[in-house]
């Protein structure tokens, strides 16, 4: 992918979700290179904005602008430069782990500058490489989504509850990604008051 720094831009934002006001006329900045993060209890907002600032969802008032400019010509391109890890995103395909792993690195590239062996390594998946996506547990799963978002060659990193499930040795491969592979990327991490999530953050909103 083309090498860009990426900015955000949320500007007087208004959302609501059935019945509950999510958001009313809220804004924020986020310069390219900023590490982020975004805390508060469940049920606050922090899943709903980062869905909207991938564009998975729409302000019902407001808008959400990138910098560079040229991003915000088409929302749908806007796929490519972002990755995430996240409870909510479900890989529930007919796959194993290694095919998993391939078959989305079609989709959305890995990094040039590693190879499917560092990924597996460096993300802890060597222990269930060829068991099926349905039969991993919830820290299996977790640590596979997290090396996907590290790994995936996207200037903008979005991190939701990144920590779920993982035990002990999970947490120190998740922690060791955070120091080597967010070098020149905008990194947002959505957390629940856990710091060992956000332990590299130098910016903090809380709702």
């Amino acid at each position: 992918m083309e090498k860009i720094s990426l900015g955000i831009s949320v500007q007087n934002i208004s959302k609501t979700l059935g019945d509950k006001l999510i958001f009313r006329n809220f804004s924020m900045e986020v310069s390219a290179g900023e590490f982020w993060a975004i805390l508060g209890k469940n049920g606050q907002g922090k899943s709903t904005l980062l869905k909207l600032i991938c564009g998975m969802m729409s302000p019902d008032e407001g808008k959400i602008l990138y910098t560079p400019s040229e991003l915000n010509k088409d929302v749908f391109s806007f796929y490519r430069y972002f990755s995430a890890s996240a409870p909510w995103i479900n890989y529930d395909f007919a796959l194993t782990t290694i095919e998993c792993l391939e078959f989305l690195g079609n989709l959305k590239p890995y990094r040039k500058d590693v190879s499917y062996n560092e990924i597996i390594s460096v993300g802890g998946l060597q222990p269930f490489l060829h068991v099926p996506l349905k039969g991993l547990s919830g820290g299996q799963m977790q640590r596979l989504k997290n090396a996907l978002a590290f790994f995936q060659d996207t200037p903008l990193l979005l991190l939701d509850e990144p920590l779920s499930h993982l035990d002990e040795d999970g947490i120190l491969l998740y922690q060791k990604m955070c120091k080597t592979l967010t070098d020149k990327r905008t990194v947002m991490v959505f957390s629940n008051h856990n710091e060992k999530e956000f332990f590299f953050c130098n910016k903090i909103h809380e709702f």
